[in-house]
């Protein structure tokens, strides 16, 4: 067999597997989904799979490798995405003391600039913010790269 055909095959294979894995970014779409309907929870996943597009583009300036072998480096990420967390849960509980439906609001993403608009931001930063990602794209990217 091609050893190209053989690394596209095995890649597709590990990709089939990974997009079947149920993980943040499938959590925070199907949350959109179920609160605010199809077209919000489209714009969500568009915004996970920019991240996505993100990481490889940043796991091939290397970026992501400094993730990888910097603790600082990757400390600093965990702790931006805590605080990202922290700040939508703090968001929701002080809209959901004052208004009960602005919860739904913030949960289907409905910010100035339309529903989707905040669906696909917080898919995007959700995926941007999680350093798993990243070390994830080193471990995984290089091995179906060809040498040459």
């Amino acid at each position: 067999m091609n050893t190209h055909l053989a690394t596209i095959l095995s890649f597709t294979l590990c990709a089939a597997l990974l997009t079947i894995t149920p993980g943040a970014d499938t959590l925070l779409v199907l949350t959109h989904g179920l609160r605010a309907g199809r077209r919000p929870a489209l714009a969500c996943a568009f915004g996970v799979n920019v991240g996505l597009i993100c990481w490889a583009t940043l796991t091939v300036a290397g970026l992501s490798a400094l993730l990888a072998s910097s603790p600082w480096a990757y400390r600093c990420l965990q702790v931006a995405g805590a605080l990202y967390l922290v700040r939508l849960g703090v968001v929701g509980l002080t809209r959901g003391r004052r208004d009960p439906a602005a919860i739904e609001a913030a949960t289907a993403g409905e910010v100035p600039g339309g529903p989707w608009t905040g669906a696909f931001r917080r898919g995007l930063v959700t995926n941007l913010l999680n350093p798993k990602v990243g070390v994830f794209y080193v471990s995984l990217l290089p091995q179906f790269a060809p040498p040459d």
